[in-house]
């Protein structure tokens, strides 16, 4: 009877070490991964510039022409980008630029009504850049506790993209006075990130960064993909009845 208790102690044991074992070794191959993970992502993320009548030059950027506001976006097709729907609010014409320092125009498509999900969605202006361009995929499902990271450009700078990381506090969260859903992360994020990707370890989306309490720049507010998914349908549904000849 002792010897069998000893047993069943012993496998229970090696389980225990095992599993603690495990979830290290993967925590730190996720860490360890995280440059090959900004280096695959980073294509995809954009700087958006929403043109009009106020003058703004990022980086004393003069080539930037009337930009009111600045903000981040993300391809969710080769042609089509998320992005916070205050981002693209009262505004039709945009200028993006890409990871590489390309400039690109595009055009509004489609926001959300901000009562129920703070998104918007914007295209490219042009069919040559629309070619062979990278984008992401949304996970739709995801827990407190999950590694994530945040990338775009906070700050109105268009140099590089800042990458900062921290875990999902509440993936569904319904208090915010003005979003009905809300995912919540621990996760610093800056003026200019709005719209940026947050991103699990695998580079899918998880939510759009929409914003934050003003006391607490490492707790940062997204909308989840779930909803994010909801209007990327209602924004292509908009494209392809405008090209119905």
């Amino acid at each position: 009877m002792v010897s069998e208790l000893r047993r069943r102690c012993g496998i229970t044991a090696l389980i225990v070490v095992s599993f603690i074992f495990l979830n290290i070794t993967g925590f730190l191959h996720r860490k360890i991964n995280l440059p090959r993970l900004y280096e695959r992502v980073s294509p995809a993320v954009v700087w958006i510039g929403a043109e009009g009548d106020t003058e703004y030059y990022p980086d004393d950027d003069y080539n930037a022409k009337s930009i009111k506001w600045q903000g981040t976006g993300f391809f969710v097709t080769p042609d089509l980008i998320a992005t916070a729907g205050h981002v693209c609010e009262n505004t039709e014409s945009f200028e993006v630029m890409f990871s590489d320092g390309t400039r690109a125009k595009a055009d509004f498509v489609h926001m959300e009504n901000m009562d129920r999900c703070d998104v918007g969605f914007i295209r490219l202006r042009s069919a040559d850049f629309r070619k062979d361009r990278p984008y992401l995929k949304l996970d739709t499902e995801t827990e407190a506790g999950e590694n994530t990271i945040i990338m775009g450009y906070p700050w109105g700078s268009n140099e590089m993209i800042s990458i900062t990381s921290g875990i999902v506090a509440a993936p569904e969260h319904k208090w915010y006075p003005y979003l009905k859903l809300s995912l919540f992360a621990d996760v610093a994020s800056y003026p200019g990130n709005s719209g940026s990707p947050i991103l699990d370890m695998d580079g899918e989306v998880i939510g759009i960064l929409v914003g934050g309490p003003h006391e607490n720049e490492c707790y940062s507010m997204c909308t989840p993909a779930r909803l994010v998914q909801l209007a990327m349908q209602k924004a292509l549904a908009e494209i392809a009845l405008k090209e119905i000849k």
